[in-house]
């Protein structure tokens, strides 16, 4: 399945669902080596975020639900961790299509947020990334962008995961935001030791 992550068409995304279909229907007739691990449905995830199909997002977050649902009933092996919630914010934040497609891309992405807290996983300066790019670019209305990027800006620093990259990206779709960041007698921004104290 990694095979198809690079340049792919929706209907190659729709033979990595396929086969994910199959390994699954394999499991439940009883081919125990069939039984697909998080890294298959994650790879199937980054088909999807890698396609060029309008609703990749949802697609995405439909496997991120599958996981969820088999973890919820007892199969730790197919926890959903940072790395599959961040393969689906990827989908959102490279989401193109009509007003609701975006909307959809958007709504998608604040699912996974609060699905950080409740699989007890840790966003890291990926998530922001990703997260940041959603709400930059397909969240037309600048007032609302300004309070999303107010509020997640606010989480990011609490969590200490200030990353250069995550500045980078504020500057880049908020320079509202950005130039409300604390900053020095030169006007650079100076960002508190705390701030990016888990970013790696």
């Amino acid at each position: 399945m990694n095979a198809m992550n690079t340049n792919v068409t929706e209907e190659r995304a729709q033979e990595a669902m396929a086969l994910l279909d199959r390994m699954e229907h394999s499991y439940s007739m009883g081919y125990n080596t069939s039984k697909p691990n998080d890294k298959a449905y994650i790879a199937a995830i980054n088909v999807w975020s890698r396609s060029l199909a309008s609703d990749k997002a949802s697609k995405a977050f439909d496997i991120l639900g599958r996981m969820t649902e088999l973890y919820l009933h007892g199969d730790e092996s197919v926890k959903p961790n940072v790395i599959a919630l961040n393969s689906v914010l990827r989908a959102c934040a490279y989401t193109r299509g009509t007003a609701n497609v975006r909307e959809r891309a958007v709504y998608v992405a604040n699912e996974v947020m609060h699905q950080f807290a409740e699989l007890n996983e840790k966003p890291d300066h990926i998530t922001y990334v990703s997260l940041f790019r959603v709400y930059g670019q397909l969240v037309k209305n600048k007032d609302r962008v300004y309070q999303l990027f107010r509020s997640t800006l606010d989480r990011c620093c609490k969590e200490g995961q200030l990353h250069p990259h995550v500045l980078d990206i504020v500057k880049r779709f908020a320079p509202k935001n950005y130039a409300e960041l604390p900053s020095g007698k030169d006007g650079r921004v100076v960002i508190p030791k705390e701030w990016s104290a888990n970013a790696k």
